[in-house]
């Protein structure tokens, strides 16, 4: 049968992954990435919202008919379904790729939510701090990270034009 979740058990999973979601958003936007703070919201209460459904499933009590909702059947899904998404954000260039800085932010936004979903505060907590780490602040020591970033910044300045800049 299904989890006994109360909906204040639901509010506060869903919150700490709308939360989660949304500082990992709110740095890539304010980066000027796309997968900004609505999306990256929107991945983590989804992922943490299908979680909770299969947890909280309960099969109907005539007995016909049963189903048995296995929560990590439906973490299969979450994670095929979310590659879709994530695949969608790359970006094949003539001599680059973009994008998969973005996409595997969506990736990581998607374990934080379903860890929120299964009550995980406290990896979602170290999954949020981590990717936050990989994606606002080790951009300064990658070198490659560094120079692309310094010429966008030029770009918008004025300095270059965005036509003559590399892809992101």
């Amino acid at each position: 049968m299904g989890e006994e979740l109360t909906s204040l058990d639901v509010l506060l999973r869903l919150t700490v992954a709308m939360v989660c979601g949304g500082v990992i958003g709110w740095e890539r936007g304010w980066s000027n990435h796309s997968a900004g703070l609505r999306t990256q919201i929107l991945v983590a209460i989804g992922s943490a919202g299908f979680v909770i459904i299969s947890l909280r499933w309960q099969p109907n009590q005539t007995g016909e008919g049963l189903y048995q909702l296995d929560p990590f059947r439906v973490l299969q899904g979450i994670i095929g379904g979310v590659g879709l998404i994530a695949g969608g954000a790359i970006i094949y260039g003539k001599s680059s790729v973009r994008g998969l800085t973005t996409a595997s932010a969506v990736w990581a936004v998607t374990a934080i939510g379903t860890a929120c979903g299964f009550g995980q505060f406290d990896l979602a907590g170290i999954l949020t701090v981590m990717t936050l780490f990989v994606t606002g602040l080790l951009v300064y020591i990658d070198p490659k990270e560094h120079e692309e970033k310094k010429e966008l910044e030029d770009a918008r300045s004025g300095l270059r034009s965005p036509e003559e800049l590399p892809p992101e």
